[in-house]
């Protein structure tokens, strides 16, 4: 929950929802679900769903999670609601709302917790918490600190639980008074260790103290290594065993060693591909541990693509997972999620570069030889042109903006300058656009807000970080001369310069 208190009436914008919350704002709280509770300037209030429709007048809220909102009364209860106004618990001395959907009832001096579904879970006891993953609840039913785990069902998975951490589900350890037990649920396997606070790994392994370093072992007790300082198990099954500060040796899943020296390693993120360097060559593993590919310099650019350079080279060429050439004379390069890449094609140096947007078939869809940005989640991009103005696109409806002085993407907001004229843009609304009503199409295509520079400074944008750009905090979009750092958007691709990308004007 974040609350913001402004100097005057304010037309307020939600940057994470991309939509407008209202006008003449003097005051508003932002909730964990994208609600607003709004006081106006006439000192109406109302509260405000994420979509901009109101859910209630003149009301305390001081919670709103998921489709419900909490009420203080007058009499210091409080009262719990659903989106509907209907009135799910009355006048009771607190409640709580859990982002997983579950609520804490205290009345009377004795605490409930309800499920999502709002049947009763248990009543009375001391203090409860919920594992990350909201599979678990830990209930302690007197002030001695031992917990009772209990499945979303109710049943019990273990008692008398002094400590207790959750790799997975099914993969977890408990401590209690005599001894530290290591569980793999999948396997029906219990490890008990000798020592406390073993270290859970990927791939159902544990580390724990041994007499000379740590020792590495399975589930079942089957002990893998020893003698090393920490132990990094990848989705591969290689392992990685720290030697010292500054190097790591290399084992295949059958604990032969690949290679040693290791001095650093990248997770792909494409399958099970992992990246290893030794301080002189880059290595290459793929899902089965194999290495396919040596090189001086070889980055990961996202969705399986690499670029590999040579020693002393700026430029390079970009690999596909099988090691296939697609594009020579690379100087960086960004692959999406979707398959739309950025790269950048020649020397920055010498001034003789092209900005190149493909999308997921290879088709060029944009090129410049100034910045071309790209927001993935929204499928829109702007494109920097030779005389130093920009133009906004989107994948489906094509050109939305052309000739813009600055644009500059904000969560789900656009903002663009065009003369004196500032104008925001929503990127989910951009996005719910039809493309076979041409009316409807041209409707939701148009700026949420336009106007001038005094009007531009009686609006808000909210974030559900926290944070606001309040009147002072968008001066820069009218400072020509300025990049219009704002502490927020997309750095450009994969080159290490310090340029802000997508934060700038």
């Amino acid at each position: 929950m974040q609350k913001f208190i402004f100097n005057e009436p304010e037309t307020c914008f939600n940057a994470t929802t991309g939509r407008k919350i209202a006008d003449d704002v003097i005051e508003t709280t932002l909730f964990r679900n994208q609600w607003t509770a709004n006081v106006f300037a006439d000192k109406s209030e109302s509260l405000i769903d994420e979509k901009g429709c109101v859910i209630a007048g003149k009301v305390a809220v001081c919670e709103a999670v998921g489709t419900n909102y909490v009420v203080e009364n007058e009499d210091g209860t409080r009262s719990l609601f659903n989106a509907d106004g209907k009135v799910l618990f009355d006048k009771v001395q607190d409640i709580a709302l859990f982002n997983n959907g579950w609520v804490f009832i205290y009345q009377n001096g004795v605490k409930a917790l309800y499920r999502d579904d709002l049947t009763l879970f248990l009543r009375g006891f001391h203090m409860m918490d919920f594992t990350p993953d909201n599979e678990f609840v830990l209930i302690t039913k007197q002030t001695k600190m031992l917990w009772t785990i209990y499945r979303k069902d109710g049943s019990v998975l273990a008692d008398e639980v002094r400590w207790y951490y959750f790799l997975t589900p099914t993969f977890y350890w408990l401590e209690f008074d005599d001894k530290t037990v290591v569980y793999d649920d999948d396997a029906h396997t219990q490890f008990v260790c000798d020592r406390k606070e073993p270290c859970l790994l990927e791939g159902k392994t544990f580390q724990i103290r041994g007499d000379n370093g740590r020792d590495l072992y399975r589930t079942d007790g089957t002990k893998l290594l020893s003698g090393y300082w920490h132990y990094h198990v990848n989705p591969n099954g290689t392992i990685l065993a720290r030697v010292d500060e500054n190097s790591m040796d290399l084992f295949n899943a059958n604990l032969e060693l690949l290679q040693s020296h290791v001095t650093g390693m990248c997770v792909v993120g494409y399958h099970n591909f992992l990246l290893f360097s030794d301080g002189d060559k880059t290595y290459l593993y793929d899902d089965d541990g194999k290495l396919i590919r040596k090189a001086d310099n070889l980055d990961t650019c996202g969705g399986g693509y690499f670029l590999e350079k040579q020693n002393n080279q700026e430029l390079g060429v970009l690999l596909d997972a099988n090691m296939k050439v697609v594009e020579n004379n690379v100087y960086c390069a960004e692959v999406f999620d979707n398959g739309w890449m950025l790269l950048l094609i020649g020397n920055p140096e010498n001034d003789k570069v092209v900005y190149e947007l493909r999308n997921n078939e290879g088709k060029s869809v944009a090129t410049s030889r100034f910045k071309i940005y790209y927001h993935e989640e929204f499928k829109v991009w702007f494109v920097t042109q030779d005389e130093q103005k920009f133009s906004l696109c989107h994948e489906t409806h094509g050109c939305v903006v052309n000739d813009a002085d600055r644009i500059v993407f904000y969560e789900a907001l656009a903002f663009v300058k065009r003369g004196n004229l500032f104008e925001i843009y929503s990127l989910t609304q951009m996005n719910a656009c039809p493309s076979n009503d041409e009316k409807e199409k041209l409707q939701l295509l148009l700026p949420i807000w336009s106007g001038a520079k005094s009007e531009l400074k009686k609006t808000a944008i909210l974030s559900a970080d926290g944070w606001s750009g309040l009147t002072g905090d968008f001066y820069l979009l009218m400072d020509e001369n300025s990049h219009g750092y704002l502490g927020f958007g997309y750095p450009c691709c994969c080159c290490d310069c310090d340029d802000t990308g997508g934060y700038g004007w």
